[in-house]
């Protein structure tokens, strides 16, 4: 079903209410690295219940956020297909550590750059607390790789926001295409953003002499060893994701001397599509839920890699180390992924009526499945 210009320009999007808690700032601050500094106590005003709690000012980014609604039918889009694009927030009162928060979105621009070509989507987000009062409006620009070409307008085009002029001290690269299913579907895709966005980046970092943090994988090896991995094992990736980011960490490795290779698995948090949200819904949603007993991984909290950046970066800024080397950053023990989905259905179930079953399965039992180290 291709877009009908006019139908997508009118897409009704519900409107969005929940509550948030302090424990909701909480998270999202630890998400971005608050309270990894213990000796820096400003930090705790992000974390701390029992402080007059701040907010993160980008937290608006996932308030009132509808999901992903390219994927519904109704709006023709292509949502295999869908590149994030770039966001921006203005904060138009102080915003409050919890209390009803409301979400309007809608589509406020769509541009048709030809067949082949692809199209831009523009939306807009205002969120309110429960008086009505405007608290913040969040924007986002959206590339429909797979979609150009419907008879839509050719602009306008907003102008690009000017790049920094200053040089950055650090830079951390955590953007990657990570869905392994997506990057079978799409190797090209998968390459541009897992290597060639990488070895553009490691050389802008040379030209500045800016030292690089690359974030990479366990899938960069095969899984066959039969114990922990070294940073210096051989890679053998076996799917296209971990090909496309091990290219990514030998870009970075002979792009520039200034870098560091920082290897996760099986990353989790509150907040986006990780395995901990996609289980929360699969629980609020199914009767069943499979999971795999014969593949095990290091599920680490996104706070804990926060943390660990912290502190490879800041060694970094303080003239510690040679210059370069890879670490592994995971938590323990490793566990299968039905031996995971148990402890979150065991965590969440204080809150929460619904009680699913946990079936195991084996890799064999999913038809078409990408391989996994």
């Amino acid at each position: 079903m291709a877009i009908d210009y006019d139908r997508l320009m009118a897409y009704q999007f519900p409107e969005i209410r929940h509550t948030l808690s302090k424990r909701d700032t909480a998270f999202y601050a630890l998400s971005c690295g608050m309270g990894a500094d213990p000796m820096n106590e400003k930090q705790l005003d992000f974390v701390d219940f029992h402080r007059t709690m701040k907010i993160m000012p980008s937290m608006p980014v996932i308030l009132g956020y509808p999901g992903m609604f390219a994927a519904d039918p109704a709006t023709g889009i292509n949502a295999v297909k869908v590149v994030h694009g770039e966001q921006n927030v203005t904060i138009h009162r102080p915003l409050p550590a919890e209390g009803e928060i409301i979400g309007r979105n809608r589509i406020v621009g769509l541009v048709d750059k030809g067949v082949d070509k692809g199209a831009l989507l523009f939306t807009e987000r205002t969120i309110h607390d429960a008086q009505g009062q405007l608290l913040a409006t969040a924007g986002a620009t959206v590339f429909l790789r797979g979609d150009g070409g419907f008879g839509g307008p050719a602009g306008p085009i907003p102008t690009p926001r000017a790049l920094p002029t200053t040089k950055p001290d650090l830079v951390i690269n955590s953007a990657a295409m990570c869905d392994s299913e997506a990057c079978e579907r799409d190797p090209h895709l998968a390459a541009e953003i897992n290597f060639h966005a990488v070895a553009h980046i490691a050389g802008q970092c040379d030209t500045i002499n800016a030292p690089l943090i690359q974030i990479s994988t366990d899938y960069v090896f095969d899984g066959e060893k039969g114990e922990p991995y070294l940073t210096d094992d051989p890679m053998n990736p076996i799917n296209v994701y971990g090909q496309t980011k091990m290219m990514g960490e030998e870009a970075a490795r002979h792009g520039l001397h200034w870098h560091v290779i920082v290897r996760t698995s099986l990353v989790f948090s509150a907040f986006g599509q990780n395995v901990l949200t996609r289980t929360l819904r699969q629980i609020d949603t199914q009767d069943e839920i499979q999971a795999v007993t014969d593949q095990k991984a290091n599920p680490t909290s996104a706070e804990a890699v926060a943390e660990a950046l912290m502190v490879i970066g800041g060694a970094i800024l303080r003239g510690k180390g040679d210059g370069f080397g890879t670490f592994h950053i995971c938590g323990e023990p490793a566990v299968t992924r039905y031996e995971f989905l148990q402890a979150i259905m065991q965590a969440y179930a204080p809150f929460t009526e619904r009680r699913p079953k946990l079936t195991p399965i084996s890799s064999a039992d999913i038809p078409n499945r990408v391989p996994r180290p």
